[in-house]
């Protein structure tokens, strides 16, 4: 007979077990191995699949250790600290070009200049517009950028309607914004180029 998840929650919290806390990691791999795989980090990456899933999996232990059932679901808890570990690992690796990093931050800091104009989230065009540059550029930029930047736009929407999307599963949606708050601070963390 399987254990219920929330009876070894229950006794890993009140008992700390090692033992239960290993059934619990090992339950939620899976978890870490979906995350580790919706993230698309691409291949030219200097990590590969399995060193990124190791990185998931310390994030998945330090989410076991650390999770707080007043706070909401470990699922969503597990997964923010999935993504979190994957991106400060690829970040201490040296994972994108400097080049690329500088490109990133004077997107964000475009689209943030034009949030603060316009009052709402500009379009492709618009921020094409800001940077003096052509719209396909802009776009294969953000192409190259994106696991650091933030989830983009589709073709012709703004990031507001995206995250607004009819239909769209609302886990999806919440792990949407929050991989987008973990890589704008990322972005925000990284040093200024001289």
């Amino acid at each position: 007979m399987e254990e219920r998840v929330e009876d070894l929650w229950s006794t890993f919290l009140e008992t700390r077990d090692p033992g239960i806390r290993e059934r619990l990691i090992l339950r939620y791999v899976p978890l870490v191995r979906r995350t580790v795989e919706r993230m698309r980090i691409p291949s030219s990456s200097v990590m590969d699949g399995d060193d990124l899933f190791d990185l998931g999996i310390m994030g998945l232990i330090q989410a076991v250790d650390r999770f707080d059932p007043s706070k909401g679901t470990f699922e969503a808890y597990a997964v923010r600290k999935v993504k979190g570990a994957v991106l400060d690992g690829l970040r201490k690796m040296g994972w994108m070009p400097r080049n690329a990093r500088h490109r990133a931050r004077r997107i964000e800091e475009a689209i943030s200049e034009l949030e603060g104009e316009l009052g709402r989230s500009p379009s492709e065009e618009e921020v094409a517009e800001k940077l003096g540059v052509p719209l396909e550029l802009y776009r294969s930029t953000l192409e190259e950028v994106r696991p650091i930047l933030m989830p983009l736009q589709c073709e012709e929407a703004n990031l507001e309607e995206v995250l607004r999307a009819p239909g769209e599963d609302p886990s999806e949606s919440a792990e949407r914004r929050e991989m987008e708050e973990l890589l704008m601070e990322a972005i925000r963390s990284l040093p200024e180029r001289h």
